[in-house]
């Protein structure tokens, strides 16, 4: 065993020879830890002494460079985020409002039924082609966007099983479907949701796009929505500040670099050290294990900071500097002397270090193996999209060589993971034979069936370490746990979490989680309050409309836990739901009820933070829920959506539609049209149509429609105008008016809608008169003399009075 000066020379030495430049001492190293840690700096310098050669991970990545440091671009169309923000701007045509999560466009809805085409070569108009409003919120859009694909593929496939069982085998592929095999194919009701979801995909996607693109590939729409989820916060937060040269990467193998991977006091896990407080050292024994020569860290920091603390104009010379230094962070904690560069680093991902092996060779002692630097998936600190896809590119461009000789079996080619080992410490973020093989998998980018075998972990260096740690088990586990929930609780925006430790029986402790979710409403945007036992019902609602891939067979919600409540200090109010998740179909959690350690209970907050991004979709099926039960404000328009569904509203004369699914549906509206005849009135085309063609006759003619609807639901406001025209049809006046609601409308005016389409107003007759009496009222004000009961008058002819109507006749004709 050599001695501390020994140990500390050879360092020296070793340190001296990985960069020619650097001043990086091991006496420096030793003033930077705390007594109590003494003893794992000793067994890296320990490593790195008695083996100078090949003593820190990825000598063929870096050379003889202990960090690197590459760019971080966050924004344009190479980055995630830039190509996701740049689909749904530039090549859908969206306009965001990033902090709502809202998109919305303007774009024409065109029909795409067989129907319309006919109509259109015709040269008639169609009443369904229309330019409409869309808004809707991003995760929703890509949910939308999938479904229809799936729907609209199972359509396309049974036509092609019809076309090729009715001889015409050629017809392998939707593209070479044509209308009357889609006809013949189709029932009626198939058809008519066939040419919806047509006329729907073109609709969202715009003109430019096709439907192909997200039939052929509905994953990955599936996976846009799911980046949508996981970033959204971060998104919403900071897109508007974002430069594309705000963040670099500092790519480090330097012991002290990984050693610290969690000791800032953005970025913590249980592989904080001890002298920090709330670390534990039996899991920091595992950052140990990995600083001393088995990985490397991908650390996030501002690129302005980095070029003003080095002093240097580009990223490149700043990379330089850094050899220079013998520890580049900030000692956040512990204020030990030493050269101290004092970055900050905001987000933090590991490089793992893998090893394949030609088993004959190593056997007979000629092969160490072929080390492979693997990208973990997991992000510690600000969690800052692209950050595991950027290193995960960089290690995949520099290692190509290496990648292209990894071992295949001879059956079949597959990547042989027998032939492989995972180093360092035994805590893995993306955990066991799986995680492994979806870290390689993401380097490689292939997939998982292109492997087979197991990686194993070699703990070797980790058992070796000092493991002398350990105490009151339920103490060290409450010290540990307690400061985990404290800080997950402050970062949820609706969630929290706690935890209770019980002794299973012989010592054996475990960790219960306990998740729960707790959304507030105003108290005005409730209609009534239900009973409290009513959260149970909520929550059973929840887990019957929310499909959790993290648990498909396990309901997310423990409805015996639900509860809606009032509640809050006297004056400040408001509505509550609470209900507990369980625990197994908690994400992350894989089915377990219980955890065994910290880093369980901490996967555990992380699987409630997966929940806790999705707090807004809970808070939209709840209030979906209470306007069906009529609790919440709104719930008239969805009950009056949910008719226009199902074909309920019985209406004869008045056309209704509305603008999606009632789970969905923001606007409906109802159209009537009249005929007026010129000749029969006794008037000139141009004088009727001047008369319809204007406001006042349009709010006239509401008064006369709604009248009757108004009187019977004490309306005291008017129904909205959605659209009016007025066209030649047939040497006729065609006179339409359309009057909307949406989610937005008062109950009490979704209700004199629904009276106006069903009741008295649903009648030829009354609606003839109310066309009529509007317009005899609007001619007599404007001295217009109209033929009535009796002989009729002279036509009017004073061309005199219509010299400004020129524009209004080339409108009409």
């Amino acid at each position: 065993m050599m001695t501390d000066e020994e140990i500390l020379h050879k360092a020296m030495l070793l340190l001296e020879k990985i960069s020619e430049n650097s001043d990086l001492h091991s006496e420096a190293l030793l003033r930077e830890i705390s007594e109590p840690e003494m003893k794992g700096v000793e067994a890296i310098l320990q490593k790195i002494a008695e083996n100078p050669r090949g003593a820190l991970a990825f000598d063929d990545l870096f050379g003889d460079k202990a960090r690197l440091v590459i760019p971080f671009p966050t924004t344009d169309t190479n980055s995630e985020l830039g190509q996701f923000v740049d689909l749904l701007t530039n090549k859908l045509g969206y306009n965001i409002e990033w902090e709502k999560g809202l998109m919305s466009s303007e774009r024409k809805y065109e029909d795409k039924s067989i129907d319309a085409h006919l109509a259109r070569i015709s040269g008639n108009l169609w009443k369904a082609d229309r330019v409409k409003k869309i808004q809707i919120k991003i995760g929703k859009f890509f949910k939308k966007l999938a479904d229809l694909g799936r729907e609209y593929n199972q359509l396309q496939n049974k036509a092609i099983e019809w076309a090729q069982d009715n001889g015409l085998e050629h017809i392998t592929k939707p593209t070479q479907l044509i209308g009357d095999y889609v006809e013949k194919a189709l029932d009626e009701k198939e058809l008519k949701r066939y040419y919806q979801i047509d006329s729907q995909l073109s609709w969202y996607l715009g003109q430019n796009v096709m439907p192909s693109f997200v039939t052929h590939d509905t994953e990955r729409i599936d996976k846009m929505g799911e980046y949508w989820m996981k970033n959204a916060e971060y998104i919403k937060e900071n897109i508007k500040n974002l430069e594309n040269d705000q963040y670099s990467i500092i790519l480090t193998r330097h012991p002290v670099d990984v050693m610290r991977m969690s000791d800032f006091d953005k970025i913590t896990s249980c592989h904080t050290p001890p002298s920090r407080g709330g670390g534990s050292p039996e899991y920091y024994k595992c950052a140990v294990a990995e600083a001393q020569g088995h990985g490397a860290i991908a650390y996030v920091v501002e690129t302005e900071e980095l070029l003003s603390q080095t002093n240097a104009g580009n990223i490149e010379s700043a990379a330089q500097e850094l050899e220079e230094y013998d520890e580049i962070f900030t000692e956040q904690e512990r204020w030990m002397s030493g050269t101290n560069l004092g970055l900050e680093p905001v987000s933090r991902t590991r490089l793992r270090q893998f090893r394949y092996f030609d088993w004959e060779k190593h056997d007979a002692g000629e092969d160490d193996g072929t080390e492979v630097a693997v990208p973990e998936k997991s992000v510690y600190g600000l969690k800052i999209p692209g950050l595991v896809a950027t290193v995960t590119n960089w290690a995949r461009e520099r290692q190509e060589e290496v990648i292209s000789k990894m071992p295949r079996r001879q059956s079949d080619g597959t990547i042989d993971l027998d032939d492989f080992k995972i180093y360092g410490g035994s805590y893995e973020d993306t955990s066991g034979f799986a995680g492994r093989r979806a870290l390689l998998a993401n380097l490689i980018d292939t997939n998982l069936d292109d492997f087979t075998g197991e990686v194993r972990q070699d703990k070797e260096t980790e058992d070796e370490l000092p493991s002398d740690w350990i105490g009151d088990l339920e103490k060290k586990l409450n010290d540990e746990c307690r400061p985990i929930a404290t800080d997950w609780n402050q970062s949820y925006a609706r969630c929290q979490v706690d935890y209770f430790i019980r002794d299973e029986g012989e010592n054996d402790w475990v960790i219960y989680p306990e998740g729960k979710l707790m959304l507030k409403w105003e108290l005005d945007e409730w209609a009534q309050l239900p009973n409290v036992s009513a959260g149970q019902d909520i929550a059973d609602y929840l887990n019957q409309n929310y499909y959790n891939p993290d648990a498909a067979t396990a309901s997310l919600f423990d409805d015996s836990t639900g509860a809606i409540y009032r509640g809050g200090p006297e004056g400040k109010e408001v509505i509550v739901f609470r209900c507990e998740f369980n625990n197994g179909a908690v994400p992350r959690m894989e089915g377990q009820e219980q955890v065994y350690d910290s880093d369980g209970f901490n996967e555990f907050c992380v699987g409630v933070d997966t929940l806790d991004d999705k707090r807004d979709l809970f808070k939209e099926l709840i209030e979906q829920y209470a306007k069906i039960q009529g609790w919440f404000e709104g719930h008239a328009y969805l009950s009056l959506a949910v008719k226009i569904e199902n074909n309920e509203i019985g209406s004869y004369e008045w056309d209704v539609d509305y603008d999606g699914e009632y789970y969905d549906s923001y606007e409906a509206w109802a159209t009537i049209s009249y005929d007026f005849d010129p000749e029969d009135l006794g008037v000139e085309p141009r004088i009727l149509f001047d008369l319809v063609d204007r406001r006042e006759f349009a709010l006239r003619l509401r008064g006369f429609l709604t009248g009757a609807a108004r009187e019977e639901t004490g309306g005291e406001y008017w129904l909205s105008i959605r659209d009016k025209s007025a066209v030649d049809s047939g040497g006729e006046v065609r006179y339409s008016i359309t009057f909307k609601v949406d989610a937005d409308t008062p109950d009490d005016l979704v209700a004199q809608f629904y009276e106006l389409i069903t009741g008295d107003m649903d009648d030829e007759d009354e609606i003839a008169k109310a066309f009529m009496g509007a317009l005899r009222e609007e001619a007599a004000k404007n001295g217009v003399k109209l033929n009535g009961p009796g002989p009729a008058a002279e036509k009017v002819r004073d061309f005199d009075a219509l010299k400004d109507l020129g524009e209004v006749w080339r409108r009409f004709i």
